[in-house]
């Protein structure tokens, strides 16, 4: 092994030793705001999580702060757990602003080996009336496919005295839970049916209460980072009748952050909720149980050389094969690259618990990294072709300002002629006005005719009522010559 490379081998084996002894005392950081429609509208909580190494003990120090009255709630609680099988001790007080002034809970929890069974007393203390509670709960495990049954006695200070719960949980998964109050109602038995398709999963729970509550959720998972999607429908018999929510939860890579937003509305008033939550974790998180299982082996040289070798046989030819196999001798000879790098492989291994989930989670990263390379591209892609649209949309502007530099041109030419027929349209006019006056002068020549014609009518009667006169003249001179003649004889 060159110089370099043994170089480069340790910086590698001292990041990810670094990485992996980082890994605890573990934090995390909540922040989440609630807006309500109603009065207090608003609350505010920060939560602060440590937790040591294993065997481990949390500290979890919460503020609330809400808009109404009471304004703050303290939460101070501690757990301690011991090694697998497990017994952890929880410790919480809770100090409100408001009366009454403290809680104090202490709980111990023992958990056998698996099949598991776990055994919890909690004893609740108030400063207020009821001034205690006493929980009694036993869960009891089968071993996979999984059905777990729980027992749980409440009792209580206050009237009413006594809840009993009866749990049955077949990993199918079907939920059986009956419920017994000493109170009215006096119980209450939920059968609930969730199925599950594959990864990304998508869950469909239909849930039915005695009580006439009828619930179905949708929840969609997207693959890793994940992006769950939450629509729940509650119908109940009574006041309010229904309840809509629909919850998004969007997590990040290693270190986690998961960002959920949440609106419930309501029938009733308040008409809706709207919480927006954002956790912070130093690492990611795991399981405790893991610090008592075995340690991955790390397989022998030899074994993993052989196992190369088997692996590329069929895939090349005889001279490849034979090349390759003097070298693979060569490099897992006494002495060679194989045997050093083998020896801080196991040095490695002796100080963390898992030597592979690094590894692991670099090749998760790069192939993030891969994916991430291909969404790039399809976005360049896409700008490419909205490059192309803004090109052809470019043209259509080009084609449509032609367009209208035509139809203004026409509209000119339409102006021009509008104008040209206005001026045939005062001509017409000037000659419709000498009409009109030669009209008017004709009516008055008519007038003037028809005076003649009056007057020459006038002059007709005054010649006929001359001859009229004249003839009556002429009758009496025949009567007077008649007479005449008459007295002659």
């Amino acid at each position: 092994m060159s110089g370099r490379s043994q170089q480069h081998v340790r910086r590698y084996m001292e990041r990810v030793a670094s990485r992996d002894m980082e890994e605890y005392p573990q934090w995390d950081l909540t922040v989440s705001l609630v807006s309500r429609s109603e009065y207090p509208q608003c609350d505010l909580t920060v939560s602060l999580v440590w937790r040591s190494g294993y065997p481990q003990c949390d500290l979890t120090v919460s503020l609330v702060w809400r808009s109404g009255y009471p304004q703050c709630d303290l939460t101070v609680s501690l757990v301690w757990r011991s090694e697998y099988p497990q017994c952890d001790l929880t410790v919480s007080l809770v100090w409100r602003s408001e009366y009454s002034q403290s809680d104090l809970t202490v709980s111990l929890m023992w958990r056998s080996e698996y099949p598991q069974c776990d055994l919890t007393v909690s004893l609740v203390w108030r400063t207020e009336y009821p001034q205690w509670d006493l929980t009694v709960s036993l869960v009891w495990r089968s071993e996979y496919p999984q059905w777990d049954l729980t027992v749980s006695l409440v009792w209580r200070s206050e009237y009413p005295l006594c809840d009993f719960t009866v749990n049955l949980v077949w990993r199918m998964d079907l939920t059986v839970s009956l419920v017994w109050r000493s109170e009215y109602p006096q119980c209450d038995l939920t059968v609930s049916l969730v199925w599950r398709s594959e990864y990304p999963q998508c869950d469909l729970t239909v849930s039915l209460v005695w009580r006439m509550d009828h619930t179905v959720s949708l929840v969609w998972r997207s693959e890793y980072p994940l992006c769950d999607l939450t629509v729940s429908l509650v119908w109940r018999s009574e006041y309010p009748l229904c309840d809509l929510t629909v919850s998004l939860v969007w997590r990040s890579e290693y270190p986690q952050c998961d960002l959920t937003v949440s609106l419930v509305w309501r029938s009733e008033y308040p008409q809706w909720d709207l919480t927006v939550s954002l956790v912070w974790r130093s690492e990611y998180p795991q399981w405790d149980l893991t610090r008592s299982l075995p340690k991955l082996p790390i397989p022998d040289l030899s074994d993993t050389l052989d196992k190369y070798l088997r692996c590329i046989q069929p895939i090349v030819t005889s001279a490849q094969y034979e090349a390759t196999r003097h070298l693979v001798a060569e490099f897992g000879g006494p002495g060679g690259e194989g045997e050093y790098l083998q020896q801080k492989l196991q040095q490695y291994a002796d100080t963390v618990e898992n030597w592979v989930r690094v590894a692991v989670i670099d090749v998760r990263v790069a192939v993030i990294d891969v994916r991430v390379a291909v969404i790039d591209v399809r976005v360049a892609v896409i700008d490419v072709r909205v490059a192309v649209i803004d090109v052809r949309v470019a043209v259509i502007d080009v084609r449509v300002a032609v367009i209208v530099v035509r139809v203004a041109v026409i509209d000119v030419r339409v102006a021009v002629i509008d104008v040209r027929v206005a001026v045939i349209v005062v001509r017409v006019a000037v000659i419709d006005v000498r009409v009109a006056v030669i009209d008017v002068r004709v009516a008055v020549i008519d007038v003037r005719v028809a005076v003649i014609v009056v007057r020459v009518a006038v002059i007709d009667e005054g010649v006929a009522v001359i001859v009229v006169r004249v003839a009556v003249i002429g009758v009496r001179v025949v009567v007077i010559d008649v007479s005449r003649n008459s007295y002659s004889d």
